[in-house]
């Protein structure tokens, strides 16, 4: 007995449904027209309406397929909704769903780009920017520093000067992993000063350049960026916590310096041979 055509048409269906293929689902190719979805949704919802199928053998899958049209022609059938779904299927799209290898085609994607004026094609550029800084977040949280730092440097070279990419890199580059190269912390210094320019009311902006001016010893900026913190979000708990730390150790050294002044100032001390050790490479 040869297979019956909606039977074969429900089973070709349900794969681009499987797939979200909303374009596939209804026939279409994805520069087709309003008028072309319109159409081919209500050449389809005929076939395969519940009243027309109820006594053929593919019934129930023919029922799933009539609610998935609906569900296509609701999103291809909207201009934004469609703009959100288009977006989604791009590479770009794929690789934050998870749905596609992202390496290969990431990677493609930003040479490709790179290689056209920033003006050409700025929405696209910040599209993949966004990726970058995704997968970076990622790989940072897995511990692959290296990796979050090329990726994030890719975001940052896609849309120069956007200020959250240059926040996360920047935070980035100050990991434990990497206090210990100067080169990027200078970096990291400049990144997130920048950062912290273009969002001045930024708690993280604010407190991450107050973290960049510890790691590099610089306490008086240290205290002051996070005061600017504390301004831009008054509960922030490490700004807090560090600040109450910073002043208790300031205070302890006011008092230190106090006793030293009193002690050198003492009219029974003799200093001759701390004098005398130091003219001669002995003593204090």
């Amino acid at each position: 007995m040869p297979p019956d055509p909606i039977t074969e048409l429900t089973a070709d269906k349900l794969r681009y449904a499987d797939q979200r293929d909303y374009y596939g689902l209804l026939g279409l190719k994805p520069d087709a027209d309003a008028g072309s979805v319109k159409a081919a949704y209500f050449d389809l919802v005929k076939r395969f309406h519940p009243d027309r199928l109820k006594n053929a053998a593919a019934a129930t899958d023919g029922a799933r397929v009539f609610r998935e049209l609906a569900t296509a022609f609701s999103t291809l059938g909207d201009a934004g909704r469609r703009a959100a779904y288009d977006r989604e299927r791009s590479p770009v799209g794929r690789v934050i769903s998870g749905r596609q290898e992202p390496e290969a085609v990431i990677e493609a994607e930003f040479n490709r780009l790179m290689a056209i004026p920033v003006i050409a094609i700025g929405e696209r550029r910040e599209s993949l920017a966004r990726s970058f800084l995704q997968r970076g977040a990622t790989l940072l949280a897995r511990g692959d520093v290296n990796g979050a730092v090329r990726h994030m440097r890719h975001a940052v070279l896609l849309v120069p000067g956007d200020p959250d990419g240059s926040l996360k890199l920047g935070w980035t580059l100050l990991t434990r992993e990497n206090s210990a190269d100067l080169g990027r912390v200078e970096e990291a210094r400049g990144l997130l000063q920048h950062a912290a320019a273009k969002l001045p009311y930024s708690a993280d902006a604010r407190y991450s350049l107050a973290f960049c001016w510890r790691t590099v010893g610089q306490a008086v900026f240290y205290r002051k960026e996070l005061e600017a913190t504390l301004r831009c979000q008054a509960d922030h708990p490490k700004a807090t916590r560090e600040l109450a730390v910073l002043i208790e150790a300031e205070t302890a050294e006011r008092a230190r310096q106090a006793a030293l002044r009193e002690t050198h100032a003492s009219p029974h001390e003799d200093k001759t041979a701390s004098w005398l050790g130091r003219l001669f490479g002995r003593g204090p």
